[in-house]
């Protein structure tokens, strides 16, 4: 199949050839050629074996797919009822698992295949799938269940990388310049396949994006949607993804203090009530702040009024306090809001700021990230570098 039309690939093409006989399908698709000892073999190895519950399906797996796969390494454990194409271009690690109802598939000429290192975890009903591209999973990676990765370019899942359930990695389109040939028949729009950095955790539900590359030891959050590129040390959450922090490089023996400025908790300590004033904020305008003190003031205010929304929505035990060293995603401490809590209340606070000072300003943008303290670390920082950017804009007003 070298140097074959890529469009002679796809699955809807195959067999929709009326020049194939329906076994040629078969065997270009599910076998890889048309050689009749292939087919034999791919049949005789799989028959009743693939679909075999218990302990003996497990032993029979191991010792007869070996002779199915291009590599096998030792001590894997394919589960029951896993679907298979092409698998003389699949490697496998060593003590690799992968759990029931799994499909390994793969399309193209002899340069694609899938290869999965060792120590891997495929999680149950996950689909790895290429077509006319490569996928590489590394040593230790972790992927849940109902998970799809495809890919029509090279993907990379990075070592020690954690792939939670029902993810999508490697999304991608047809083309859709024609409006006279289906879509489903133009070419696919190739980015170049998706690289998920060493260590990095990308959460529950997420999907990323063909073309995307995510750093190392980056994180992303459950549900996001990463349609650009995300870079190491990061979190990002939403849809799209943007990024909300920078995770703090490990240092041995690194200890860092800071000097409380504007009310600190200590035992029995109660809130600066000049740092968090009540009464009248309501009525202040733009056009009545007229000088750094008042703007901070709102701004404080202005934080105190999410702080009440977002507790509303958590349990008693997660809810922020107010006070300055009062963490909201504090790292190195392992203290406060979750990535999902933080974006939302991020979101909330950049709307109260509009509704507050009638501007609008992104929280996290390039200066927010380029801190050498995040601004999210506690109540403090994040009032503190709200009160900066709101008396900036005044003066740029």
């Amino acid at each position: 199949m070298a140097g074959c039309d890529r469009r002679e690939l796809g699955y809807v093409a195959v067999t929709l050839d009326e020049s194939r006989s329906p076994l040629e399908k078969y065997q270009e698709l599910v076998v890889g050629n048309r050689n009749l000892w292939s087919l034999l073999k791919y049949e005789m190895l799989t028959l009743g074996v693939s679909a075999m519950p218990g302990l003996p399906g497990l032993l029979l797996r191991r010792w007869l797919y070996p002779r199915l796969f291009k590599r096998m390494g030792r001590g894997v454990i394919i589960g029951q009822g896993i679907s298979v194409r092409q698998p003389g271009k699949i490697s496998i690690g060593d003590n690799t698992l992968i759990d029931d109802y799994c499909s390994l598939s793969v399309r193209g000429s002899e340069q694609a295949g899938i290869e999965i290192g060792n120590n891997v975890f495929i999680g149950r009903n996950s689909q790895i799938k290429t077509r006319e591209g490569k996928i590489e999973i590394e040593d230790f990676a972790n992927v849940g269940t109902f998970c799809r990765i495809a890919s029509i370019g090279r993907t990379r899942i990075g070592k020690n990388a954690g792939i939670a359930a029902y993810c999508y990695i490697g999304m991608s389109n047809h083309k859709t310049d024609s409006t006279s040939t289906p879509i489903i028949f133009q070419e696919m729009d190739n980015r170049g396949g998706v690289d998920i950095g060493d260590g990095t955790w990308v959460g529950a539900g997420s999907k990323i994006h063909d073309g995307v590359k995510i750093g190392a030891g980056s994180i992303v959050a459950a549900g996001s949607v990463v349609h650009q590129d995300i870079p190491e040390l990061c979190i990002a959450a939403g849809v799209p993804a943007r990024i909300l922090a920078r995770r703090r490089p490990d240092a041995l023996g690194e200890t860092q203090h800071r000097k409380p400025t504007m009310g600190t908790k200590d035992a029995g300590a109660a809130v600066n009530e000049d740092w968090w004033p009540d009464a009248g904020r309501q009525e202040m305008t733009v056009a009545s702040a007229r000088d750094g003190v008042e703007i901070r003031e709102r701004a404080a205010y202005v934080l105190r009024r999410a702080i009440d929304e977002i507790n509303q929505q958590l349990p008693k035990e997660k809810q922020l306090e107010k006070f300055d060293d009062a963490p909201i995603f504090d790292k190195r401490r392992g203290a406060g809001l979750d990535s999902l809590v933080l974006l939302n209340f991020i979101v909330t606070v950049e709307q109260k700021i509009e509704e507050e000072f009638g501007r609008s300003i992104n929280l996290t943008d390039e200066r927010a990230l380029s801190q050498n303290h995040s601004p999210f670390t506690n109540i403090g920082t994040l009032a503190r570098y709200m009160a900066e950017i709101l008396s900036e804009e005044k003066s740029h007003g």
